[in-house]
């Protein structure tokens, strides 16, 4: 029987794989599914019903934790991915996937799409077999990790369209948080602060995005906020800020504290803002009117979106005026034509999971 192995390390890897995985087990291949303890990765694993076998977990902010963290994960994994001993390896760039995969001879296949995230760059593609990759991102970009040009497959499309060519909104979404679906909705996505690759640019003690939620909630109206943390340091960093300011009249200020149908609330959204890159590329493509505030220099995919119209880029201090500007118009119509033209754009895209499966069926025929 035909044997793959994926490895999940964060949210993103589940909606990317889970329709690959699926695929796969229903032509008869067996599939092992390794994931790690991470705050939203479980959650999202159970929510999508996806069945892992957990192994290891995060290593957090710190570079020490990160390291030993890696390093004791890779050790267990020698354990259960030699007892699966599987045809090939499939990751979301993760480095214990790629440095087992490698250590036990099994080819790797290797998903990125953020060349920018240098030391996973470094420790993931010289030991893949294989770079599946967004065509917008050059091959010289990747041929300097490590891996030959001609190992990259490149596909003319975004990661989200994986998903969210598929995806149907679930109004239930707007119950299960309270919310008005009359009153604007604004949706944010703080930054990942704990990524080695945002070192310098954020960090806990200072809220990347205090500024603006406070300018939001204190001088808008009549309006919605929901705040979706990535971590429950970030959560209890979000409620501390919001309890000390003085909230506007009619507005409401919600923190999720689980994971939940994002998707489907970004569509029912009257503008996000995002300090990230998977929910903001997620918004452009359901065509709701997305900021970018991330940290760092613009993304390859977000100056992508940009050049399409469909992400706008803002220093913090301008959201506020921007956000202002499209509640004074008529939302349903300024949604409704960027809905049409990300449709549009999306419709035009391939579907990264056939791509990712021919990948895999290459060495499952060998």
């Amino acid at each position: 029987m035909s044997r793959v192995w994926f490895d999940l390390v964060a949210p993103k890897d589940v909606l990317y794989f889970e329709r690959a995985i699926n695929n796969l087990r229903r032509s008869g291949c067996e599939v092992l599914v390794t994931s790690r303890r991470y705050y939203e990765l479980l959650q999202l694993c159970r929510l999508r019903r996806l069945e892992t076998v957990v192994v290891g977990r995060y290593g957090g902010a710190e570079l020490i934790g990160k390291l030993l963290a890696s390093a004791r994960r890779v050790l267990k994994l020698v354990n259960v991915v030699y007892r699966f001993n599987p045809k090939v390896a499939v990751s979301f760039a993760s480095p214990e996937a790629a440095r087992v995969a490698f250590g036990l001879g099994i080819p790797h296949i290797c998903a990125n799409d953020t060349p920018n995230a240098e030391s996973v760059a470094k420790l993931t593609i010289p030991l893949s077999s294989k770079l599946v990759t967004p065509l917008i991102i050059g091959r010289d970009i990747w041929v300097k990790y490590g891996i030959s040009e001609k190992d990259i497959v490149a596909y003319n499309a975004l990661d989200p369209a994986t998903w969210i060519k598929w995806f149907k909104p679930r109004i239930s979404i707007l119950r299960k948080l309270n919310l008005d679906v009359e009153k604007p909705i604004i949706t944010l996505r703080p930054e990942e602060t704990f990524a080695s690759y945002l070192r310098g640019f954020v960090n806990l003690e200072s809220i990347y995005l205090a500024p603006l939620v406070k300018d939001l909630i204190e001088r808008l109206s009549n309006i919605q906020i929901v705040i979706i943390p990535r971590y429950p340091e970030q959560r209890k960093a979000y409620y501390k800020l919001t309890s000390s300011l003085t909230i506007s009249r009619g507005n409401k200020v919600v923190i999720t504290d689980k994971v939940l149908d994002t998707q489907s609330l970004i569509y029912y959204s009257s503008v996000f803002i995002g300090a990230g890159g998977t929910m903001s590329c997620e918004a452009s493509l359901l065509g709701v009117p997305a900021i970018s505030c991330y940290p760092a220099e613009p993304t390859i995919v977000d100056k992508y979106l940009m050049e399409l119209g469909l992400l706008k880029r803002l220093p913090i201090d301008r959201v506020l005026e921007y956000v202002e500007e499209l509640l004074t118009e008529d939302i349903v119509k300024v949604k409704r034509k960027l809905r049409v033209k990300a449709r549009k754009i999306l419709l035009e895209m391939e579907d990264p999971t056939d791509v990712v499966l021919k990948c895999i069926y290459q060495y499952l025929d060998r």
